[in-house]
């Protein structure tokens, strides 16, 4: 199966929180369906020579290293600049990956977009659609959003 959604990690100095993060794709599943991406903003440590094992593979994922701290903008405008799929899942490197988060994979050629409901958020679900207009008008946040 061609993999269609790259999941881009944009990170800076918080190596406990994408560790966390990393291992709940590994967990579930995440690994052999999508192109994992993470984008280091310069941190004071080199990030990539201190990852698990099993993750330092190159069919998981792929390192990459701003070699100065660009701002949170432009670390996440790279994301899209180095995502080679359909579909891109901006997620922080701090977010928690639920087990019904698989299913979103299955959806993915049924919308134009997604925007997925969060617990830190008062959104009562998750909207999916088609077309610009649509997208713009279901959306109550920016974040979240595939």
């Amino acid at each position: 199966m061609d993999k269609i959604l790259t999941i881009a990690i944009p990170t800076f100095n918080r190596w406990d929180q994408l560790t966390s993060t990393l291992n709940s794709l590994f967990e579930l599943g995440f690994y052999s369906n999508c192109n994992i991406i993470v984008i280091d903003n310069s941190s004071e440590k080199d990030y990539s020579e201190s990852l698990p094992e099993y993750l330092c593979r190159p069919e998981c994922i792929s390192f990459y290293r701003n070699s100065v701290n660009r701002g949170l903008s432009a670390n996440i405008i790279k994301c899209f600049d180095l995502s080679r799929t359909e579909w891109i899942w901006i997620l922080s490197d701090d977010d928690k990956v639920l087990l019904d988060s698989t299913a979103v994979l299955n959806s993915l050629k049924d919308y134009d977009y997604i925007n997925f409901s969060s617990h830190l958020f008062a959104r009562s679900g998750s909207y999916t659609g088609f077309g610009l207009n649509e997208f713009v008008n279901s959306l109550d946040s920016y974040s979240n959003v595939l």
